[in-house]
């Protein structure tokens, strides 16, 4: 826990990050969005209480529940506020790269003529889009119970919705031509922007989600020139 120096130095750190926001925003540097997460840290720490989140429970009967906040207020973090001001930030900045990437992907559909086959394009944009939406959801869930979310169980995530070989394969073109098509205009772009994704991911969580693209990838490349192999 800390204590009333720590506290009071994280407060004027948030409150001067929050003024600096509405300064930018003044002149378009960053935007309302932005000013409004700054807000909402800097009133999370202004009434976070430390002592009275420390006291011990020493009556013998319990104290009445305290009434269930609205939706939209900001709770009094369950952890540590430095943890809990932390998570918010990297959290937020994770939101903003997200759909800083979705928009721009968005904005060059618009380079394509109408009759080519965008696919792979509009498929990153959905990726990155939920992305952010899944980000966004966790930020609400902070703000609302002090806490992350419980992670997802192992037997779910390995339940998770992946493409088996065999189908894979069954899906595969049957003529050369197309088969090697496919990989030189698909498969093999894919894994190298899984691959350049890797290389420049910052944080764990782009760099955990870049890992599993590019073993896919190279998995779908690899039995796509196995196939190859077999039709020569």
């Amino acid at each position: 826990m800390m204590n009333e120096a720590e506290l009071k130095a994280q407060r004027n750190k948030a409150l001067a990050n929050y003024e600096l926001k509405k300064m930018l925003a003044r002149s378009g540097r960053v935007s309302a969005q932005e000013v409004e997460e700054a807000r909402r840290i800097w009133e999370a720490l202004r009434d976070y209480k430390p002592t009275e989140a420390a006291r011990p429970i020493v009556a013998t009967v319990p104290d009445p529940p305290a009434p269930k906040p609205p939706d939209s207020a900001v709770v009094v973090p369950a952890m540590a506020v430095d943890e809990f001001t932390r998570l918010i930030e990297d959290l937020t900045i994770e939101r903003h790269e997200a759909h800083k990437q979705m928009c721009m992907r968005s904005n060059r559909l618009a380079d394509y003529p109408d009759d080519q086959n965008v696919k792979d394009l509009v498929d990153e944009i959905q990726e990155w889009k939920r992305k952010r939406n899944e980000v966004a959801e966790k930020i609400t869930f902070l703000r609302n119970n002090g806490r992350l979310p419980e992670p997802m169980p192992a037997q779910a995530a390995e339940r998770s919705p992946e493409v088996p070989e065999s189908a894979f394969l069954a899906n595969l073109p049957a003529d050369r031509y197309e088969l090697n098509k496919l990989l030189v205009n698909s498969l093999n772009p894919k894994l190298y922007r899984a691959k350049q994704g890797l290389k420049n991911a910052k944080l764990e969580i782009w760099k955990a989600h870049y890992q599993k693209e590019v073993a896919k990838c190279q998995a779908a490349v690899d039995l796509a020139k196995s196939q190859l192999s077999a039709l020569a």
